[in-house]
């Protein structure tokens, strides 16, 4: 068994792109673009699984496979202008659009063009049902092995658009699959035991989550972040998540609510869960019915210099 960052690249209506222009200008741009791919990923010790059309998969292997697919992907969206301005003939941009993810597969050279393994058939969807143009989705399973100096390159390509990252979560009972932008998270760094509140003022429906990733610079870095919400009853109610020992009884004479994550050996914590399902498992005995979330707060331990990096957000998605 090996474990391979697995690439699956792909040029964005490419049917179009084509329209327009002379056949032979046509196929020296696209043979270049070809030549040019190849090249990054022989750069960064790729290998070829198959060409189709006019895409390329293609993987890496073993130790610090993440960090060359991450980086060969990042090369090839970098170069790319460059290649439209001096290589293309054509009247068009060349745009492309890239997912990866990492899987352990016992590999062989006659497997090489098959779709063998599920997971390299969802990379590949992914790809070609959720990237934008010019833009890289990349996996949870490629994401938990990316080294923490280059998160910070990645987080900032998120924020900008330029990767899409999409995460599983076994938080609850239900393996659930998150397809949003991070662009869409608040990000609130903090360091002290003494709560930060967010104001925050959404209509709960029952399709509505709370989605949550916690940066944290020291294993021993403890954090707790909640949600405020209300009832058409007027009821105020708290609902928390906490790394830390939290006395919080599960009771509506209470209006706390803190469950403690058990990620003891990480220093990203990510989760999401169904914010109307959470409130009634929460307060079995509330009267009325939840109708807004009111604000986020958040607590970190004042004992380390390096703040809690919250990323939190609030989205409709039906499973």
């Amino acid at each position: 068994m090996e474990k391979i960052t697995f690439v699956s690249s792909d040029i964005v209506d490419s049917t179009g792109i084509k329209k327009g222009n002379p056949l032979k200008d046509i196929t020296r741009t696209f043979n270049a673009y070809h030549i040019f791919l190849k090249k990054m990923i022989e750069c960064w010790s790729g290998e070829i699984w198959n060409e189709c059309g006019d895409g390329i998969n293609f993987f890496f292997r073993n130790e610090g496979s993440e960090l060359k697919g991450f980086s060969c992907a990042l090369a090839i969206m970098n170069n790319l202008k460059s290649f439209n301005l001096c290589e293309s003939e054509i009247n068009k941009e060349i745009k492309v659009r890239i997912s990866m993810g990492t899987l352990t597969l016992e590999l062989n050279h006659q497997d090489y063009g098959k779709i063998i393994h599920p997971e390299i058939d969802k990379i590949c969807k992914f790809q070609k049902s959720i990237a934008s143009e010019n833009q890289i989705v990349i996996l949870e399973s490629t994401y938990q092995d990316i080294p923490m100096k280059i998160r910070k390159l990645l987080f900032k390509k998120i924020e900008d658009g330029n990767v899409l990252y999409i995460f599983e979560c076994n938080f609850s009972s239900e393996q659930k699959i998150f397809q949003e932008n991070m662009l869409g998270l608040s990000k609130i760094e903090h360091s002290k035991s003494k709560e930060k509140d967010i104001p925050i003022n959404i209509s709960i429906s029952q399709e509505l989550n709370f989605v949550v990733l916690v940066d944290l610079a020291n294993l021993n870095q403890k954090f707790t972040i909640y949600y405020n919400f209300s009832t058409d009853r007027g009821e105020n109610l708290w609902i928390g998540y906490s790394k830390q020992e939290k006395d919080s009884q599960p009771y509506i004479m209470k209006n706390e609510n803190t469950q403690i994550i058990n990620i003891q050996n990480s220093t990203n914590i990510f989760f999401i869960e169904n914010i109307y399902n959470t409130i009634r498992k929460r307060f079995p005995m509330i009267q009325g019915t939840p109708n807004r979330i009111v604000k986020v707060r958040v607590r970190a331990d004042d004992d380390f210099t390096m703040p809690v990096i919250f990323y939190f957000g609030f989205f409709e998605k039906k499973y």
